[in-house]
């Protein structure tokens, strides 16, 4: 009843199972489209379905896994919880619905009874397979990682086991390895062995062959150096190095004298060096004697001095050179000697030999061309005395230098030219420059400018003293003058050499020797005559021109000097300034003399102030500073010395105390002094004397003209009569006779306390001072010059506040608190310095300690911290007393110098001789003290104790040898200790302090308490670097033995056993606390010494 095709309209649940697998597998894979060319509405679609394409080339999509995961819905209750797994399963299970389009919707409705009906036996016949598939979808990935893993562990056995074969065939090959080594080492150390002797046999045979090489050489040269033509070899290449080889021959025979018949063969390589050096000297001399003698014809048959300056130069040079190897030759044996500019070749192993041939060469070349060139000679000094005549002998002595400057410098050309070297001058004994200047030619060159002197000295010596100075101080000038500076062409260059030469070694001892003539001409042998003896007036407004005569020489002959020499050599220490200076006072005091015993009407005094005031202002103006006739070393320290002197000890302190540094007293001037000490200390201390007599004696005539003493005119005619003398002397300076009349009151004045009993020292001690403050400020006054106004001004104002400070205190007072505050600066220093002490002398007595932490760990572990102050009690009040002395010595000799200096701030050298004498003033109470407290520091601890304390250490050392002999013991290094030590300990300290005032312009006294702490620490440091091995031996001497348990006997004795026993570091032991120690005792000695001080002068 129905047909086919209504029955394939039906949908098939397997063929729909199958292609929704088959639609679901593709919807995850690739699918293909329809084709495009399928025309629509086509009926055969629905008959006939089109199987899907296998899908080849994609991965097919694994179906057997496990369901999506989906939230499932919540069981209401445990019983509800299968109906829920159900539900969900059967929605697993369930086919998706297929998408039908309009045209199909209506046929299933059909077939809607019979699907659900299958769906239901289907769904109830699937639930047992869907478990079983469930469970092993579940276990699926774990059995295959089980497989994986079975697989994985049967590989990893087998390459475990391939390992083992391999291990097992190495270790079978190591040992036969092994085996095969030990066999062949026998084969190898014996195969090594002959590799090193055979580089041990070609190092022989290359030494053989060397060697063999320096003793087969002798054949060649020999027969070439005795060839008929062997004088042809010097004008060849080669020759130069036939030498070397010669020299390196012999100073291989010279370092290898165990060689056979090396004695040999080292003299005939000596003779044969000699004979190759004669050679070339013969050749160089046959080659001058073919040229010179033919240029010098030339130069006599010409007049023309173009012509004869090129013939002696150019064209001699130029047939000097025309060889092919003599001059390359010379300079290649020349050079052997000396370097290029003419200083010894240290290199070289036969200086001698090729230094005499080299010397023989150039005496040769100059002799001959001296020879050739008199000529030219003899032309030159006839227009030089031509010139005198007719022109001036300042004129003629300029071009005559500069014609010899122009010929020199043309003779060392040629002498480079043809030498290869440079005579540059130089001290050295063994260069060329001393081995030419012996040589006398009456042609100057480079090194001999004899025949330059020479005539200008002829000339000079009888020419004003003007002239020379005029030649002298122009040639300086033109060579050697700030403008000319820029300069800097090769001929003046050496014109400037030659001058210096010129200069240090002929003209200026020429100009010396003419002015010592000259001053003991127009000076020491001047008779004095009493017409000049009187003081006139002042003529012209000049204050040297009512001076004496001899004095207006003096300053002349002066400044003459000051203008024809360089200040570094007029300035100081000139033994002309000097004579000058010395010779004019003692023409002075002659004449002080004369006018005494004239008695007519001249003030003696005043005639030596007037006179020596301006020589003292003409030696200011012109900058002069020390006037010694020797160097001035260690001037300060000789003046100082001779204050410690024993005879002056006494003397000094006595000085001290009673305020004698502020007045000098009267110097004395004798002939000793005006020989040895410096001429312008001297001329100082002879004006001082003058203005001193001349104002006591006025001050004690103007006392009794006021208390009317008989025979003693009024005080109007006295003042009067001053008043006239010092307008006379210094009408146009009025400021002098102000300070001279208030330096006559002033004294006066001095002399009216010291006779009143009540005001006594005090009173007395001030007005001196100002007194002497007046004396300088006059003297002062009167040396201020247009160059230095400024610098005197300000010393002026020095003085007036130095004036101002000692009119406050007097020196006693002074005095009295530098002692104080040195005595409370040496409590402070024990206090602290103790404890590094006691370990700075165990360590340097002892040996039981490894370093300076464990001496004093070892001490404070066996006696206790008390221990570190054993002894304390004599330092306390020795060294107390020992600073005080320090700085009360010191600061009193500081105020020594300032008065010589005449208020001036000290030198360094100054600051340390005060130093030194304040540490050797210290010895004599530190020697002793320190002794006693090392002997107490040094003793065992408990019952082995040596003494019960300082009074019992003092009576067992003066058991032995007496008291002083004990307790003085090691004395003398002591001293040596001391000086050094403060010398060095004070200028450090106040070079720190004057340096930190002058950078930031503050006053000493604003310098705030830390610097003065760090500068004292450093200063301490300073103090015992300098010091250090002194004190070691100190410690030695004075902690020795008596008798014969004494080991040094002197201290001389003592530094070489130190050395010998423990070499340089012996004397450095214990430094190490020594300096911890001294940076906090000095920094703390000096900030309370210093504050001290302010406390008290505030």
């Amino acid at each position: 009843m129905y047909e086919d095709s209504w029955y394939t309209l039906m949908p098939d649940l397997g063929t729909s199972k199958k292609s929704h697998s088959s639609s679901h597998s593709q919807s995850h894979g690739h699918r293909r489209k329809e084709s495009l060319l399928q025309q629509p509405n086509e009926t055969g679609q629905t008959h006939e379905a089109v199987p899907p394409l296998p899908n080849v080339y994609e991965q097919i999509e694994d179906t057997d896994t496990p369901p999506e995961p989906t939230v499932l819905r919540r069981a209401s209750s445990y019983s509800d919880f299968y109906r829920v797994v159900k539900e969900q399963l059967s929605k697993d299970t369930r086919p998706r619905p297929k998408k039908i389009d309009k045209h199909s919707r209506a046929w299933e409705a059909l077939t809607l009874s019979d699907s659900s009906h299958k769906l239901e036996r289907h769904d109830a016949s699937s639930l047992d397979s869907y478990d079983e598939q469930l469970l092993d979808a579940s276990q699926q990935e774990y059995l295959l990682y089980r497989d994986q893993l079975t697989i994985t562990e049967r590989h990893l056995d087998g390459l475990i086991e391939d390992a083992n074969a391999t291990l097992k065939l190495l270790t079978s090959l190591s040992n036969s390895f092994g085996s095969v080594e030990a066999q062949t080492s026998t084969f190898q150390s014996q195969c090594e062995e002959l590799l090193q002797e055979q580089r041990r046999l070609e190092v022989l045979a290359d030494e053989v062959g060397t060697d063999l090489h320096y003793y087969a050489y002798l054949d060649n040269a020999t027969r070439r150096l005795n060839a008929p033509g062997a004088s042809r070899l010097v004008d060849d290449a080669s020759f130069g190095e036939m030498v070397e080889n010669i020299d390196a021959c012999i100073v291989f025979m010279e370092n290898h004298p165990t060689y056979r018949d090396r004695d040999t063969y080292l003299a005939r390589y000596t003779a044969l060096l000699t004979k190759a050096l004669h050679l070339l000297e013969h050749g160089y001399k046959t080659s001058l004697e073919k040229v010179s003698p033919e240029v010098g014809r030339q130069i006599i048959a010409t007049k023309s001095e173009s012509a004869r300056h090129a013939l002696a130069y150019g064209r001699f040079q130029e047939m000097m050179l025309d060889s092919y190897g003599l001059i390359p030759n010379v300079h290649r044996i020349i050079r052997r000697a000396y370097d290029s500019y003419g200083q010894r070749n240290e290199s070289c192993t036969h200086f001698e030999t090729y230094a005499n041939t080299a010397n023989s060469i150039i005496y040769t070349h100059l002799t001959t061309r001296d020879r050739d060139l008199k000529v030219l000679t003899q032309s030159d000094i006839a227009e030089f005395n031509k010139e005198v005549k007719s022109l001036s002998a300042e004129t003629a002595s300029r071009n005559f230098i500069k014609q010899c400057f122009e010929r020199m410098y043309n003779e060392e050309n040629l002498f480079v030219k043809l030498f290869d070297l440079e005579p540059i001058w130089t001290q050295a004994a063994d260069s060329v420059f001393q081995a030419i200047k012996p040589i006398n030619t009456t042609i100057a060159h480079p090194g001999n400018l004899t025949p330059l002197v020479t005539n200008l000295q002829t000339v000079l010596q009888t020419a004003p003293l003007e002239t020379t100075c005029n030649v002298v101080g122009l040639l300086a000038n033109e060579y050697f003058g700030a403008d000319l500076d820029d300069m800097e062409s090769p001929y003046f260059i050496k014109c400037k050499q030659y001058t210096s030469q010129l200069l240090a070694h002929h003209l200026w001892p020429l100009t010396d020797t003419v002015f010592e003539a000259e001053v003991t001409k127009t000076i020491t042998k001047a008779p004095v005559q009493d017409a000049s003896l009187k003081i006139g007036p002042v003529v012209g407004g000049v204050a040297s021109s009512n001076a004496h005569p001899l004095v207006k020489q003096a300053i002349k002959l002066l400044s003459m000097y000051e203008n024809c020499m360089p200040k570094e050599r007029s300035s100081k220490n000139s033994s002309v300034v000097f004579n000058i200076v010395r010779e004019t006072i003692q023409v002075l005091q002659r004449a002080e003399a004369r006018i005494q015993s004239l008695k007519a009407g001249t003030d003696p005094d005043l005639f030596m102030v007037k006179n020596l005031l301006i020589i003292k202002n003409e030696l200011v103006s012109l900058e002069i500073g020390d006037i010694r006739n020797h160097g001035a070393s260690m001037q300060h320290f000789v003046h100082i010395w001779d204050t410690l002197s024993p005879q002056n000890w006494v003397g000094f302190f006595s000085n001290i105390i009673g305020g004698g540094l502020w007045s000098r007293g009267t110097p004395s001037v004798t002939a000793k002094t005006l020989t040895v000490e410096d001429m312008n200390e001297q001329l100082d201390e002879l004006l001082r004397q003058s203005i001193y007599n001349f104002t006591h004696r006025w001050g004690t005539l103007m006392n009794d003209s006021q208390n009317r003493k008989p025979g003693v005119k009024p005080i109007a005619k006295v003042e009067a009569e001053l008043e006239s003398l010092l307008m006379t002397a210094f009408s146009n300076q009025p400021e002098v006779v102000g300070k001279l009349k208030e330096a006559i009151e002033q004294h006066a004045q001095a002399q009216n306390d010291a006779k009143d009993e009540k005001q006594g020292l005090h009173m007395s001690v001030s007005r001196g001072s100002s007194y002497l403050f007046a004396v300088e400020r006059l003297i002062h006054s009167l040396l201020v010059s247009p160059r230095r106004g400024e610098r005197k001004a300000r010393q002026i104002e020095e003085m007036d506040a130095l004036e101002l400070e000692s009119a406050k205190q007097n020196p006693a007072i002074e005095t009295a608190k530098d002692l104080f505050s040195g005595a409370v600066g040496g409590v402070a220093q024990v206090l602290i310095g103790q404890p590094f002490d006691i370990v700075k002398v165990r360590l340097q007595t002892t040996t039981q300690y490894s370093s300076a932490i464990n001496a004093a760990t070892t001490i404070y572990k066996n006696e206790g911290a008390l221990a570190f102050y054993k002894g304390t009690l004599t330092p306390l009040i020795g060294i107390g007393a020992c600073v005080s002395v320090q700085f009360g010595a010191f600061n009193a000799a500081k105020r020594w110098f300032q008065t010589r200096n005449n208020g001036a701030e000290l030198s360094y050298p100054q600051y340390g001789a005060a130093g030194a004498f304040a540490g050797v003033s210290n010895s004599v109470l530190s020697g002793p003290i320190e002794h006693i407290r090392i002997r107490l520091q040094s003793q065992p601890h408990g019952a082995g104790r040596l003494y019960d304390g300082p009074g019992d250490c003092i009576r067992k050392l003066g058991a032995h040898n007496g008291v002083l002999s004990g307790i003085y013991r090691g004395q003398a290094v002591t001293i040596w200790r001391e000086a050094f030590a403060y010398g060095s300990w004070f200028t450090a300290f106040e070079y720190m302090m004057n340096s930190d005032a002058a950078r930031n312009k503050i006053d000493r006294k604003d310098i705030p308490a830390y610097k003065i702490a760090l500068y004292g620490g450093l200063a301490g440091e300073v103090l015992w670097l300098s010091s250090y091995p002194f004190d070691v031996i100190k410690s030695k001497m004075q902690t020795d033995g008596f008798g014969a348990n004494q080991k040094y006997v002197t201290m001389r004795d003592c530094f070489s056993k130190t050395w010998r026993a423990e070499g340089a570091a012996g004397f450095w032991k214990g430094i190490g606390p020594t300096l911890a120690r001294a940076m906090p005792v000095s920094a703390g000695t000096f900030i309370v010494v210093e504050m001290t001080m302010r406390a008290l002068n505030s």
